[in-house]
């Protein structure tokens, strides 16, 4: 990711820039076995330059009005005890400490993002225990964001989602794919 091939990522993520590494050992490989130079040569630098245009290409404008300044907190819990029984309460106390902190120390902070599962219950049997916690947040114009489950009653039955939820949970994010082997319930 420190050479020129990083740029590919901005257009296929690491599939892409995998993608270019190994087309780019194919070439070299094929020059250290293969008679032509030339071709082999050309086809390298070809990948190259184009990494290299790929690179000076500037895909995202900063607008300076738009800028916010964000915090993130992490309990630093490990996966081992996030999922024991009693754990729980101290782990949200854990992020309100930090957050309330955070809303005491940076005033610019207009949004506070917890880490996926960092209230690991439903969101709405702990809303109480979140209530001072969201007022602060509301009266000083910053946002919560955490990583819950979140259940809802639809007409097909019960559903139940790995979202992510400002702290009243009211406004979320279902996760519609999820990544193998990174989280566990």
């Amino acid at each position: 990711t420190d050479t020129l091939l990083a740029a590919w990522a901005q257009l296929g993520g690491n599939l892409a820039v995998t993608f270019v590494v190994m087309m780019s050992a194919g070439i070299l490989w094929w020059l250290w076995t293969a008679e032509r130079w030339l071709v082999g040569g050309a086809a390298f630098a070809a990948l190259w330059g184009i990494s290299w245009q790929l690179g000076s290409i500037q895909w995202v404008v900063a607008d300076e009005a738009e800028r916010r300044s964000i915090a993130l907190v992490h309990s630093q819990t490990p996966e081992t005890v996030k999922w024991q029984s009693g754990a729980q309460e101290g782990l949200i106390d854990a992020h309100v400490r930090a957050s309330l902190a955070v809303l005491r120390d940076h005033p610019n902070v207009k949004l506070i993002a917890w880490p996926e599962t960092a209230i690991p219950t439903f969101i709405d049997a702990v809303q109480p225990q979140l209530l001072a916690l969201q007022h602060q947040a509301t009266a000083q114009g910053v946002t919560i964001l955490t990583g819950t489950a979140i259940r809802e009653d639809r007409i097909d039955g019960r559903q139940y989602f790995n979202s992510i939820a400002t702290l009243t949970g009211d406004v979320h994010y279902d996760k519609r794919h999820l990544v193998p082997f990174s989280e566990y319930y």
